[in-house]
């Protein structure tokens, strides 16, 4: 989350990250926000509330977990990319 420049998701959801950033990054790939930090903590609410654009980024996260793209770790409730994923098969 601390660069400024935009990257895949594979990279940028490389480790495990909390559900909040793993919102952050997607919405980030969308162009709704920037990649800063700042960014990020000045759109809490998005992530942190009811409302359609933060519950769409969760939805999205999900189809990509059922898809196998994404793993998640429920109890943590965080995401990663899954390194097994490949399109091709």
């Amino acid at each position: 989350m601390e660069s400024e420049s935009l990257q895949p998701l594979k990279d940028s959801l490389k480790e495990w990250v909390e559900s909040d950033v793993a919102e952050f990054e997607l919405a980030v790939l969308l162009g709704l926000v920037g990649p800063s930090g700042e960014e990020f903590r000045r759109r809490k609410w998005v992530w942190w509330s009811n409302n359609p654009i933060g519950n769409g980024l969760h939805a999205m996260l999900a189809t990509l977990v059922e898809a196998k793209v994404l793993e998640y770790d429920e109890e943590s409730e965080r995401y990663r990319f899954n390194e097994q994923f490949n399109l091709n098969e």
